[in-house]
């Protein structure tokens, strides 16, 4: 048992179970709740939860296969380079960077990025003083294709099931039992 996990019951569940709940989790909580808060025009919070539900998605598909100094840039990196739509090809560690760490621990984008709602049409193709803009609407519709395509692969590939599985004895996925 891990050290992050030592004071935890053992789990009953079968891999199966647990893959479930890692589905719901992702869909009903983290993909869920920042597609309300950006319908509510909480457009901060929903791009701060993106960069977090990255980071999370990021851990679960590549959880020790991606190791040593900046593991968890890295692994951000690659989660979006490999899942996200080709507009962000060689942009992920400029999201972790500027949205999953400034945005989330200094509530800045330290100028890289401006971010908005409704242009759509200028998603990540415009700048406005040298900041590239990110449209909260695009990019929760990229977050969740990019879900999507991980999620397929989550329910077929054996190799990438145990990693998940891995990754979930140490960091149990939150979830709700009624």
């Amino acid at each position: 048992m891990s050290a992050n996990n030592k004071n935890h019951v053992k789990d009953t569940r079968t891999d199966d179970q647990i893959i479930e709940d890692i589905i719901n989790s992702m869909e009903n909580f983290n993909i869920g709740d920042i597609k309300k808060i950006s319908a509510q025009g909480l457009m901060i919070a929903a791009f701060m939860l993106s960069g977090c539900c990255i980071d999370q998605l990021s851990n679960y598909r590549y959880y020790k296969q991606i190791t040593g100094r900046s593991e968890n840039f890295k692994r951000f990196k690659k989660f979006v380079d490999e899942y996200f739509p080709p507009l962000y090809q060689n942009k992920g560690g400029d999201l972790y960077s500027w949205v999953r760490c400034s945005l989330v621990h200094n509530y800045s984008t330290q100028g890289n990025f401006s971010l908005a709602k409704g242009v759509q049409e200028g998603h990540y193709r415009i700048a406005i003083n040298n900041a590239e803009v990110l449209d909260i609407d695009s990019f929760v519709s990229d977050l969740t294709s990019a879900w999507e395509k991980y999620k397929a692969e989550l329910k077929t590939d054996p190799a990438i099931r145990n990693i998940a599985l891995l990754h979930h004895k140490d960091y149990p996925i939150l979830v709700l039992r009624s």
